[in-house]
């Protein structure tokens, strides 16, 4: 029991802490740079969108003024069937060489997306949210990187923000800046695992149809790795992510995220042969599949923790510890979560934000071994 409940203390340390530390070892012996240049093809920027309204014009004017040349960017939005006024406004900027795609009924945002891209000529092909507004020179500084023939699939970076204006202290604002240095440490190695959905690029000759109603910012990337080209971060492409509106809201998002990670993940286990795809595998092993495991691990960790509680002191302190954490979190969603918390009780806000990650992530294995599956898109409320 001493011996698990130490293996599984490991794994929990390597999936948060560990793998960013062999990253970090590794990014200074071995860097892979990319080659920029000065790169600007013809390109499509895709707009998914779902009953948006509130968010669309925003949205469309700030695409308009990205610093991108108007003559080698198209814009396109494509309605998965909305019911509010979002084509109505999309149509207003028809005249700024706005596109505007409708589908007839709703069929979920992988099959609107497949819909979109079938008359694409473009040789890039940017996809992007529409509750997230992109920094001037973020489309240029991404086109940079493809200048490198050796790259099929950059990423932009998330900056999580309470609104426009004014820097997010949330747990998820904290949990995006971590996710934001593993992707560059990666990126540095060699490729990423995943890519932004806010904001990333392609380049259309390696894009395939997606299958499945499998989720597009996890699939695509390893199609490209597939094909031999690398997916790469680049720090500068920066997409604004407005918090969600509460945790309900971030507990479906990640309920949802998660489920369609482990749909792509299952469906892709030939990537996990080292001798083919080598490092890419540990990877893979270690961002996205050790870290869906943490429920579990915690789980466990718990239930042993508490049978080993008459052998040492030590196992005391850790019971305290982790039970400590589990009334911080519970206390927070229950009394706290309305107020903003700054300074040292902000980690009060880091501790749920974790368990609710978590929660999500269990939920959501409950939901895929069930073969329950979340079709139908439902776009974050932020």
């Amino acid at each position: 029991m001493i011996i698990l409940f130490i293996i599984l203390s490991w794994l929990l340390f390597y999936s948060f802490l560990g793998y960013f530390l062999l990253l970090k070892i590794i990014s200074f012996l071995k860097h892979n740079p990319v080659q920029k240049g000065e790169y600007l093809p013809q390109a499509s920027l895709l707009i998914p969108v779902y009953n948006g309204e509130k968010v669309i014009k925003d949205k469309l004017e700030n695409c308009l003024n990205l610093g991108y040349p108007q003559d080698r960017l198209k814009i396109i939005v494509v309605s998965d069937s909305s019911t509010d006024r979002t084509e109505e406004i999309v149509q207003s900027f028809k005249g700024k060489g706005v596109e505007l795609l409708r589908l007839e009924k709703r069929v979920g945002k992988t099959k609107a997306l497949n819909f979109a891209l079938r008359d694409v000529q473009s040789e890039l092909i940017f996809f992007t949210d529409t509750s997230t507004l992109l920094n001037k020179d973020s489309l240029i500084k991404i086109t940079q990187n493809f200048a490198d023939t050796s790259v099929g699939c950059v990423s932009g970076e998330d900056r999580s923000i309470s609104n426009l204006c004014e820097n997010a202290e949330s747990g998820e604002g904290f949990y995006v800046k971590l996710e934001m240095k593993l992707r560059r440490l990666e990126s540095a190695i060699g490729n990423l695992t995943g890519v932004s959905g806010c904001l990333y690029a392609i380049r259309k000759e390696l894009l395939t149809q997606i299958p499945n109603d499998l989720i597009d910012d996890f699939y695509l990337p390893l199609q490209v790795i597939k094909q031999g080209k690398r997916v790469v971060n680049e720090p500068e492409g920066i997409a604004f992510v407005t918090r969600v509106v509460n945790f309900k809201e971030e507990f479906r998002r990640r309920r949802r995220t998660t489920l369609g990670g482990l749909e792509v993940f299952f469906s892709e286990l030939g990537l996990l042969n080292p001798f083919k795809y080598g490092f890419f595998s540990l990877e893979l092993l270690s961002h996205k599949f050790l870290r869906w495991l943490t429920p579990f691990i915690l789980l466990l960790l718990l239930l042993i923790n508490f049978v080993l509680l008459g052998e040492h002191f030590a196992f005391k302190l850790t019971f305290a510890i982790g039970l400590f954490t589990i009334l911080s979190a519970l206390g927070y969603w229950l009394f706290m979560s309305n107020n903003k918390l700054s300074g040292f009780l902000s980690i009060f806000e880091s501790i749920s934000y974790f368990y609710l990650v978590n929660l999500a992530i269990l939920l959501a294995w409950v939901k895929f071994l069930l073969g329950q599956r979340e079709i139908i898109w439902e776009p974050s409320r932020r």
